[in-house]
């Protein structure tokens, strides 16, 4: 399926009321899961590990 395809169909299942910021914020969420999907698949993803080292690191300053 197509990019464009996929983002038809997430519309489509979108209530008949949403308004065109909601529709934004779909595609703009559905392009950010790309994006990291992509960094991840192209190795540029961290670890668990990493993660919770940054959130502690974040979280004690």
């Amino acid at each position: 399926m197509s990019i464009k395809e996929l983002v038809i169909e997430k519309i489509r299942e979108m209530p008949e009321t949403s308004t065109f910021e909601e529709i934004e914020e779909r595609i703009r969420f559905m392009s950010g899961v790309q994006k990291a999907i992509n960094s991840i698949d192209s190795g540029k993803g961290i670890s668990t590990d990493q993660v919770r080292n940054k959130i502690i690191e974040w979280t004690t300053k």
